[in-house]
This record gives structure tokens, C-alpha cells and sequence, in this order.
């Protein structure tokens, strides 16, 4: 019984997603097979969750032009996962012979050149390997049900050394370096962690991971590729080459396959489905080596610590004016602005009678002026003395900023004005 297929296309994006997930920590002057190996391996999870999602349940031919660019994808990415595989055996090998750990002798132009070499490898085979497969390319491509958009490549003598071999020939290209690798770190295990100095964030631990993770993937790349070009040699046999036009002959016609023709084959059910797993699968095992290191672990901590920051902020609350008047002084005081009590029903103009026990307020929420001193002090009440003459104390203009200084208000001055009554008058006026 086949398996729904958004199951494919959820472990699909899945993959897609641990090979994104690491990245922004990874690039570094040492490290950009593996860089180069998230890249090509996320561009192939992502490939195949569209086609996936786009041709599940039929085969129609709905986007000509994204088939053509998804086909050259899969081909590409059968050559750039072994190349990069076999650039990262080939660094950490050249850290284990000591040629890029020596601080005197490795200069910038030196590590200027390793990276040049490295995408050459990595960008350059994949896109030469896309280009030449156009040779053998019998028409031009494939729409499987479920599965999505195919390359087809005709089976004759040179498909074998242009699309079906440069895998296998990697990947023991690579196993040779991994091996001579592990040799050369058993002799000078002494002096390890001396040759990871010179290179930051390449610790032993990174070393033994990345290792491990290069040499896996070039271990599985060998049998694979004997096995698929096992499989294409006895299924129908190679054919020869005629010539260009008889390879390329009604090169403009799309096969249209539904799902239980390919699913009744069992070679072709085989070959399809072990192809589009292979890349989920690569994912996967980079996550479980990378995924889970110190560095890793550490940067999870920080984008969790910084992701709840925000919320925190954004959750917090903050003062609102939308129910506030500000024309109101005590709407005009919030949160610790200076507010003035008064009686509303209570006129007074400059030529209203005070006793010498008159007293005028203000009254603050925090602040408090002092207004003999012109300070601040703790109590409640701001007490000014009338005296018997005519006279105007001036009161200092206090100015407040809000803690967050995103406002600032500032009080206009307040006058106290006595009459120039006589102490005589006023004792008369009460009796």
C-alpha cells in the first residue's frame, strides 16, 4: 500500500528547514563545503516539496518553464551534494596534514585561494555537470503523478561518463580523502587541538562531527550510484549513439505518466522513489550532526531569548491618551506629571483677600517644589506664605520628561499676587 504523498512533502519541508535553520553561523573561511552543502541540499528538499504539492493527483503539465528549471535542479544536485561532501574530507584533510594550521605560512591570499577552490568545486561540477547532461538529454522531461517534474537522459555509452559516473568518481574521491584524514589525526593526536587553533569556531568537537557527517555521505554515495548505474545498464539495455538529431529527435514532447503506470514498474518505482528520499535523507543526517552541537544549542538559546524579549515588549503595557483629555491638567500629569487641585466651584482673581495664614497649593503626583528654596523635596503640599504687602513670588518652572524621554512637558511659571490691604482693614473686615 502506497504512503499518502504529503507525507513525502512534509518530511520535505522539514528537510528544507534543518538545512536553513544552522546557516547563518555556519560560514566561515574553513567551513564553506558545508555551507555549500545546506545550500544544495535545502534547494533540493524545496524542489521537491513544490513538486510535491503541485502535482499531487495528476500529471499535467502546468508550468513548462519551472520544469525545465526544477529537471536541471535534480540533475545538478546528484553532483553537488558528492562535491560537497568530498571539498569538506578534502579541507579537513588539509588541516590534518598541518598545511592550513600553520598562522605564518597560511595567509589571507593562501585562505583566499582555498575558498575560490571550493566553489569551484561546488558551484562549478554541478553547473558543468547540468550543462553537458543537455547531450544525452533524450527530450525534454518527464511528469510523474505525485512525484512531479523528472530529467530524462537517453541511455547510451556517454550518458555514463557525463551524468551517471561523476557521482560514483566523487564520492571515492572523497572516501580517499576522508580515510587519509583519519589516518593523519590518529598519528598527531597530540597535537589536535594545535591545528584547530588557527581556524575559529573549529573545535575538536566540530571536527569529529563534520567528519563523521563527510564520511557517511560519501560511504552511501558509491553504493547508490553502482546501483543506479547497475539499473539503467539491464533495464532495456544501452543503446548507441546515432547521432545528435536522432538523440534530440522531437526534443519538445513532455511524457505524461500516471501515478499507478510508474507505480506498477517496479524499477522505476524504485529508482523515483529512492532518488527523492536520498535528499530528505541527506538533510536529516547534516541536522543530526550539526543540529545538536554546543555552538548550535547556544544561538537556539539566544533567537529563543531575543524572539521572547519581543513579545515581552510588544505584550507590555504602555500609557494610552485615547481616554484622556488633555485640555484636563490632571489628564496632562500621567504617570507622575505634575497635577493641580483646585475647587472648580471657587473663583479667585489678583484682588481676592488672603489672612497670613492663607496658604496657595500645588499639589503634584511625585514632584514637589519647595517654593521658598526653588527645590524639590518628598512632601505633599507646596506651601507659600502671603505676606502683608504687595508683592509676586515667583515659583520655578519645573520640567518633566518621561522616563522613556519619547515626551516632554514643561509647566508655565505660577505667580502668587497679594492685595495691599492693611493688617487693620483685614482684622476689621473678620470682626
Amino acid at each position: 500500500m502506497a504512503y499518502p504523498n504529503a507525507l513525502f512533502s512534509t518530511f520535505a519541508f522539514i528537510g528544507f528547514v534543518m538545512c536553513v535553520l544552522p546557516f547563518p553561523w555556519h560560514p566561515e573561511a574553513w567551513s564553506t563545503g558545508v555551507c555549500m552543502y545546506m545550500i544544495w541540499t535545502g534547494l533540493a528538499c524545496l524542489n521537491q516539496f513544490i513538486n510535491s504539492i503541485i502535482w499531487t493527483g495528476n500529471a499535467i503539465d502546468f508550468a513548462p518553464v519551472w520544469c525545465d528549471i526544477s529537471t536541471k535542479l535534480v540533475i545538478g544536485t546528484a553532483v553537488a551534494i558528492p562535491a560537497a561532501t568530498l571539498t569538506i574530507n578534502r579541507r579537513l584533510y588539509r588541516i590534518s596534514t598541518g598545511v592550513l594550521s600553520n598562522s605564518v605560512t597560511y595567509t589571507k591570499a593562501m585562505k583566499r585561494r582555498e575558498v575560490i577552490s571550493d566553489l569551484a568545486i561546488c558551484l562549478g561540477l554541478p553547473l558543468l555537470d547540468m550543462a553537458l547532461h543537455y547531450i544525452v538529454q533524450g527530450h525534454r522531461y518527464n511528469i510523474f503523478e505525485d512525484v512531479g517534474c523528472w530529467p530524462t537522459t537517453y541511455n547510451t555509452l556517454l550518458a555514463y561518463f557525463l551524468v551517471f559516473c561523476p557521482p560514483v568518481a566523487i564520492g571515492c574521491l572523497s572516501a580517499m580523502y576522508g580515510i587519509r584524514s583519519m589516518i593523519n589525526m590518529n598519528r598527531r593526536r597530540t597535537e589536535f587541538n594545535n591545528l584547530l587553533s588557527s581556524h575559529s569556531n573549529l573545535d575538536s568537537n566540530i571536527y569529529i562531527r563534520l567528519m563523521c557527517l563527510s564520511g557517511l555521505e560519501a560511504v552511501c554515495t558509491v553504493p547508490l550510484g553502482l546501483f543506479a548505474v547497475v539499473v539503467n545498464i539491464k533495464n532495456g539495455g544501452v543503446h548507441p549513439w546515432v547521432s545528435w538529431q536522432n538523440v534530440h529527435f522531437r526534443f519538445s514532447r513532455v511524457v505524461q505518466v500516471i501515478a499507478v503506470s510508474w507505480h506498477a514498474d517496479p524499477i522505476t518505482h524504485l529508482s523515483l522513489e529512492s532518488s527523492r528520499w536520498f535528499v530528505i535523507i541527506c538533510a536529516f543526517t547534516f541536522f543530526a550532526f550539526m543540529g545538536f552541537s554546543d555552538k548550535a544549542m547556544d544561538n537556539y538559546r539566544a533567537v529563543y531569548m531575543a524572539v521572547a524579549g519581543c513579545y515581552r515588549r510588544l505584550t507590555s503595557s504602555r500609557p494610552s491618551f485615547d481616554d484622556k483629555d488633555i485640555s484636563n491638567p490632571k489628564d496632562a500629569g500621567i504617570n507622575g506629571g505634575l497635577q493641580f487641585s483646585s475647587n472648580p466651584n471657587i473663583r479667585r482673581n489678583s484682588t481676592d483677600t488672603f489672612s497670613s495664614a492663607s496658604m496657595y497649593s500645588l499639589s503634584s503626583g511625585e514632584l514637589d517644589v519647595d517654593c521658598e528654596k526653588g527645590s524639590l523635596h518628598s512632601s505633599r503640599t507646596c506651601v507659600v506664605p502671603t505676606p502683608l504687602t504687595q508683592s509676586t513670588i515667583p515659583i520655578p518652572e519645573p520640567a518633566f520628561t518621561y522616563p522613556t524621554s519619547w515626551w516632554t512637558m514643561s509647566l508655565p511659571p505660577l505667580r502668587a499676587t497679594t492685595d495691599i490691604l492693611s493688617t487693620k482693614a483685614r482684622a476689621n473686615s473678620i470682626v
